[in-house]
């Protein structure tokens, strides 16, 4: 995350793990959310939507989401599908 929210938006991401169906994350970010409490809505927002046992989510360095699989999940993609927070960039980058 970089930036600074400067309206009321959303960010759509889609996880897509491999021979598995996409599923659709909304995050609503209020105008004036910083990269890092971003980047704590968009854990959150993980989360609550797959558990604790599917993906392990956390921060790092404040603005950096990192998910990973847990166990025998498969590997996944993630997808930027729309960000409508403007001011606020996410940057995918997969390690």
């Amino acid at each position: 995350m970089d930036g600074r929210a400067k309206v009321d938006g959303e960010i759509e991401l889609s996880v897509v793990p491999e021979g598995g169906a996409p599923s659709s994350v909304v995050v609503t970010i209020p105008r004036g959310t910083s990269e890092n409490s971003a980047a704590r809505l968009v854990r959150d927002t993980l989360r609550n939507t797959f558990g604790k046992d599917v993906y392990h989510v956390e921060v790092d360095d404040g603005e950096d989401v990192l998910v990973k699989v847990r166990g025998s999940t498969p590997d996944f993609d993630l997808i930027v599908v729309r960000n409508t927070a403007d001011g606020l960039k996410v940057r995918l980058q997969r390690e």
